[in-house]
């Protein structure tokens, strides 16, 4: 869902259709709700679904565990009609990611050779990691049978096979090679146009890359000076500090020249979330900062309302576990690697703006870029009949030589490679594992 404007325009006629999912009485979408009041300056609505877990036997759904949240919903902005629409489309997201075909194909990667994705090229945990009996990620052996499904690479032209775990969520592991990764919703997006929607995608991918790195490796990124930006992020920023907050944007642009904005907002007066991070990657910068400021209000309101942390971080696995521990004032210096003065800065026109004027043409500019850098994107199609009613394509986007975002502190990927070819980018000395960052991942 492009979840980008920040003026009311008239909804198009796939958006008003929505409502048509929207029922108490056994409607896809439960209920929308509204969580903020009339005088904060943006709206935020969270979207609920049913009871799925009694249509989908893999659902497992513990009531007030983090598997309900994230059969959930979550829309903000300044237009309220446009901010319920997205929180709708959310929920259709959500759900799609969570319904598998009934039929998968059985076999070992060694069976299926060149016509799968290579298992060697995913992230993968460290052999310290691997060798904590309670870590939730497994080596995966070629010799293994696992579950497959198609998807389209973008370099190859053709559909190659990938494991059904890293496409679908609530897709419960049946052998010890299923669990090659933590699912999570990383790369899922929906929109009525499936050109977006792949974008969206690649850009979510493009954008958990960056926000693993920077925590991990404590990048000390430029921080953006927004003097000479558009008046409408200035509007937008000006909106979001009149709160009494206090938002420093930075330039999380990696080696693959993709416009992403990483952001440290900072409530001076709160005694449970003094920081809370945020993070976007947009072709245009201006659109990252003004979904940033909307989307760190909706953060907080979820945030503040989370269940309690477990008393280890080492079992924290729940989306808002290290967002929680991490905002609390207690732990303030450890965003110090992120706020510290002495950093170079970074006039907002210096930003590069990668926008094409539409949605395929600026799709293929980001694959290509992502080509250049030696990265393969993988692309399925998850649109359910109940997306389809409504004109939406549902997609997940798979880029194996790319850094995953990780909320189960025992599975950070600290083997990947890419982990440690980053930094020098940034002009930094690389960590080594033993240095990197111990304490949780604050991003939400």
């Amino acid at each position: 869902m492009a979840s980008h404007t920040i003026t009311a325009e008239p909804l198009s006629a796939e958006l008003r259709a929505l409502d048509d999912l929207v029922s108490d009485e056994g409607g896809l979408v439960h209920a929308v709700q509204k969580l903020t009041s009339d005088e904060e300056p943006f709206a935020v609505y969270t979207a609920t679904l049913g009871a799925l877990e009694r249509l989908q036997e893999n659902i497992r759904v513990v009531p007030g565990s983090e598997a309900g949240i994230e059969l959930a919903g979550s829309g903000g902005g300044t237009d309220e009609r446009l901010a319920r629409a997205i929180a709708i489309v959310e929920a259709v997201e959500r759900y799609s990611s969570c319904v598998p075909p009934d039929r998968l194909r059985w076999a070992s990667s060694r069976e299926l050779g060149d016509s799968a994705v290579d298992l060697t090229v995913l992230p993968r945990c460290s052999a310290q990691e691997l060798s904590d009996v309670r870590c939730p990620v497994r080596e995966a052996d070629p010799e293994e049978r696992v579950r497959w499904t198609t998807a389209w690479s973008s370099t190859r032209q053709q559909l190659v096979w990938v494991p059904a775990t890293l496409v679908w969520m609530h897709l419960e592991a049946l052998t010890s090679s299923e669990r090659l990764t933590v699912p999570i919703s990383t790369g899922c997006a929906a929109h009525t146009d499936a050109a977006q929607a792949l974008l969206n995608a690649v850009c979510e991918v493009v954008e958990r890359d960056s926000i693993a790195l920077t925590w991990l490796q404590r990048l000390q990124l430029p921080e953006i000076d927004l003097a000479d930006a558009p008046r409408a992020v200035k509007a937008a920023v000006a909106a979001a500090n009149s709160t009494g907050r206090v938002h420093r944007f930075f330039d999380a642009t990696t080696d693959l020249g993709v416009p992403t904005v990483y952001c440290v907002d900072t409530d001076p007066s709160s005694e449970t979330l003094r920081h809370v991070v945020m993070c976007s990657t947009e072709l245009d910068p201006a659109r990252a900062i003004v979904k940033i400021v909307r989307e760190i209000a909706s953060s907080r309101i979820a945030l503040e309302h989370a269940g309690p942390v477990p008393d280890s971080i080492d079992d924290f696995t729940s989306v808002t576990d290290g967002a929680r521990f991490m905002g609390h004032p207690d732990r303030a210096d450890e965003f110090s690697f992120l706020l510290e003065n002495g950093r170079p800065t970074r006039r907002f026109s210096e930003l590069q703006n990668l926008d094409a004027g539409d949605p395929q043409s600026s799709l293929n500019a980001v694959v290509r870029r992502l080509h250049d850098a030696g990265c393969e994107v993988l692309s399925v199609d998850l649109s359910t009949p109940e997306a389809r009613a409504v004109d939406l394509t549902v997609v997940r986007v798979i880029i194996p030589t790319l850094m995953p975002l990780s909320f189960a502190h025992r599975a950070r990927y600290l083997a990947h490679p890419r982990l440690y070819d980053v930094p020098t980018h940034f002009d930094q000395a690389v960590l080594g594992e033993r240095d990197l960052n111990p304490y949780p991942q604050p991003f939400a």
